[in-house]
């Protein structure tokens, strides 16, 4: 069938009817709205072919910016060749409105195939890489999206992801009349940078083809609330909740991929679509789900099977016998770093993050399976942002704990909302994370879970002992721990000890 192109487009502009020709073009029906037009099915009366004209709606056409947009879709699209792109054909007018001539795509939109329910995770997987195709090509061109999602990829014959609706692209060495810092795109799909008015790269399209792919997977959407302020919120601050409490089919290596492309620091996804798609394919190949994929290799001689088998056994008895050697070295490795945690409250709060971050560090120092790096150590990278990769390299850790903290006082009872995200230095990957929401009276109880959830992220066995000192509580009174935090605090900064003599 033919799809409804996008999203609606509120306009009052009015339809154009059946059988007007349209220069060489002749209007067969109206398919509908989106993308910043309205979408027609057409007859190319020179070339014999079905295409698809974009019109700016009379409504709104006079607007200069919207006008610029629409005509900018054209101009980003037809500087690409690729088959997972909209082709353009020609950029036109008809009675002083611009229209655009494309390829019509006849096939259901993303939106629409997922709607009841979520695709199996090797399908899933198959799309995403057409679409690493698809960016790779445009990034190459220079050219950023800004607005992947669902209802403007489409799926034709033969199961190929065509990607429409360049509006809001971006390209680079042009002066657009969306500038590249402002906050464009689909809410729910876009990118914290762009939230926040930040310059976007082609990692801002990563990110929400994460979004997209994690919404193909688990038939939700990461990032959620009830008002637009909230999601913003959630987007910028929060973790998405892991996509294997969702759906627990989805294979470990799949799920570390979409917490990477979900990164909030655009230095921490994947540094191109090109180093998503190998990433994909790896993990696809990990998991041996059916060869949909179409990358992979075939028709390999018999011999090279028999020979490959002997090696796969052989290595196979290795790692069971050497694993058993080397468990206590492998446990051995786990080295964090509990980094500052970032106070999202007022400035006057921050010795409260900066109390939490102690006290968490407090907590796991107990598990014998883990080597805490020293607060003195941590706190240096305190309100400095480096690459995971550094901070593990100059301080010898290979996984680091990074957290937001919010005191709400202004709530009745003061509630406590802490995001905890467990980072593998190496490679920036996010493994782990976690929302807690709780009442500053249960704030020893918020601590001990956020140390036994760790646990579990470790894969630590805990012991009696190390299990009844997470519960412990350093004092029963609220007033004296808060007074104890502003204490260390003090005792901290430098011209404490001058106070003092």
């Amino acid at each position: 069938m033919i799809s409804h192109w996008g999203d609606q487009f509120h306009s009052s502009g009015e339809i154009i009817n059946a059988g007007t020709a349209v220069n060489q073009y002749v209007i067969q029906s109206y398919l509908g709205s989106g993308g910043m037009g309205q979408v027609y099915l057409a007859e190319d009366t020179r070339l014999h072919r079905r295409v698809a004209l974009k019109f700016l709606p009379e409504a709104v056409r006079r607007d200069d910016e919207l006008r610029a947009r629409f005509l900018n879709e054209a101009r980003a699209a037809a500087q690409l060749n690729h088959p997972n792109i909209i082709t353009i054909y020609e950029i036109g007018d008809f009675n002083g409105a611009p229209f655009i001539a494309m390829e019509l795509a006849e096939g259901d939109s993303l939106k629409e195939i997922i709607e009841n329910s979520p695709l199996p995770p090797d399908k899933a997987v198959e799309y995403a890489i057409q679409l690493c195709d698809a960016l790779s090509a445009a990034h190459r061109a220079g050219v950023i999206h800004r607005d992947i999602k669902p209802s403007n990829i489409h799926i034709v014959k033969g199961g190929k992801v065509k990607i429409l609706d360049f509006g809001l692209a971006h390209i680079d060495g042009k002066e657009l009349s969306t500038s590249s810092h402002s906050t464009t795109g689909t809410i729910q799909y876009i990118s914290p940078e762009q939230v926040k008015g930040e310059k976007i790269t082609a990692r801002s399209d990563l990110f929400s083809l994460g979004v997209t792919l994690y919404q193909m997977l688990t038939g939700q959407l990461p990032f959620t609330g009830e008002y637009e302020a909230s999601i913003i919120y959630a987007i910028v601050n929060e973790p998405p909740p892991a996509p294997s409490k969702l759906r627990p089919d989805i294979p470990d290596s799949l799920e570390r991929i979409l917490l990477r492309l979900l990164s909030k620091d655009p230095q921490n996804r994947h540094p191109s679509a090109e180093a998503l798609k190998q990433d994909l394919l790896s993990a696809f190949d990990a998991n041996s789900h059916p060869g949909t994929v179409k990358e992979r290799r075939k028709g390999l001689l018999p011999m090279t099977i028999i020979i490959s088998g002997v090696v796969v056994a052989a290595i196979l008895f290795l790692v069971i016998f050497s694993s058993r050697l080397f468990k206590n070295d492998l446990e051995g490795k786990k080295v964090v770093a509990v980094l500052p945690f970032e106070n999202l409250g007022v400035p006057e709060d921050g010795y409260f993050a900066d109390g939490m971050t102690d006290a968490i560090t407090t907590r796991l120092a107990k598990f014998e399976e883990l080597r805490v790096i020293s607060r003195a150590s941590a706190m240096k990278y305190k309100d400095i942002r480096l690459a995971p990769q550094e901070i593990g390299e100059e301080l010898g850790a290979n996984y680091l704990l990074t957290g937001t903290i919010y005191w709400d006082k202004n709530h009745s009872p003061a509630q406590i909302k802490v995001n905890i995200s467990l980072v593998r230095s190496s490679d920036g990957t996010n493994l782990w994370a976690e929302s807690y929401e709780k009442v500053f009276d249960r704030v020893f109880a918020l601590q001990a879970d956020i140390a036994d959830d760790l646990t579990r992220a470790f894969r630590i066995a805990v012991r009696s002992r190390e299990a009844a000192g997470s519960e412990e509580s350093p004092t029963t009174s609220l007033a004296a721990y808060d007074f104890y935090l502003r204490g260390i605090d003090y005792f901290n900064r430098s011209w404490f000890k001058d106070d003092i003599d």
